[in-house]
């Protein structure tokens, strides 16, 4: 019984420990996207925000606050359960400058699968290509540079992205996209499959973007995927495209010299 005690005593203060981070890391994300959203502000009043993987909307509403009437945000979700919940949030907070798009965004067009449950929790709302699998559901899923074609999407000046290991997809989907608007990215780049985390680092790079820490610190693509790994390199970070990364990186963090 003691051991048991002791076991559940060191679980809650390990869970409470990833909790304090998990929310500091958010809530810095959120600082560096309105400093963003308030540094592009000041070339023009009329910016778009593509939040991709908007889940329940706690990105959506508080960047569409920020970029205000002028502005527009699409928000990427595929998730039943968290459309239903952002639809309810935009209309309590009758914010009228959000679009929802209920597709995944991958590097195709077609059809996917989004498990519900985990193999393990990390897993949970990954995109997978198996109709096998017992807890997952079939989704639309398109890539960023046909659904703008297709739908005459206004071009985005920062994309928020957070889609469970499909970001190296969508960044390739994205491709032409990103190379003619070259918007501010913040993106969580999962670590599920270390070759796609690798791809995704290397995707960007080239891009012409240069990725950066939430501290300011560029981060440098090792060769060996298991050494990024080991080194911490996976998680949120803010990509920065390489003909104006020096300007940015003084507005996002002031007190921190580019290197």
């Amino acid at each position: 019984m003691l051991e048991s005690r002791a076991v559940a005593k060191t679980f809650y203060r390990l869970k409470m420990r990833f909790l304090r981070r998990t929310a500091k890391l958010a809530l810095t994300f959120l600082h560096l996207l309105v400093k963003a959203i308030e540094r592009l502000k000041q070339g023009s009043s009329k910016l778009v925000a593509y939040d991709l993987g908007a889940g329940a909307g706690f990105f959506t509403l508080l960047i569409s606050r920020y970029l205000g009437r002028e502005g527009k945000v699409y928000a990427f979700e595929p998730f039943r359960e968290n459309i239903e919940i952002l639809r309810a949030h935009i209309a309590l907070n009758k914010i009228i400058n959000v679009e929802i798009i209920e597709m995944a965004i991958s590097d195709r067009a077609g059809k996917g699968n989004l498990l519900l449950s985990e193999p393990t929790l990390r897993e949970r709302g990954r995109l997978v290509a198996s109709r096998a699998l017992k807890d997952s559901y079939e989704v639309s899923v398109t890539t960023l540079d046909g659904l703008i074609e297709e739908k005459n999407l206004e071009p985005p000046s920062i994309i928020k992205m957070d889609i469970e290991g499909e970001e190296y997809r969508a960044l390739k989907g994205g491709k032409d996209t990103i190379l003619r608007s070259r918007p501010i990215i913040f993106i969580a780049i999962h670590d599920i499959n270390l070759m796609d985390l690798k791809t995704a680092y290397e995707t960007l790079r080239n891009y012409d973007y240069e990725v950066f820490d939430l501290k300011g610190n560029i981060q440098n693509l090792p060769n060996d995927i298991v050494s990024l790994h080991q080194r911490g390199l996976a998680g949120e970070c803010v990509a920065l495209p390489q003909m104006v990364n020096t300007e940015v990186h003084r507005a996002l963090w002031p007190n921190k010299a580019k290197s």
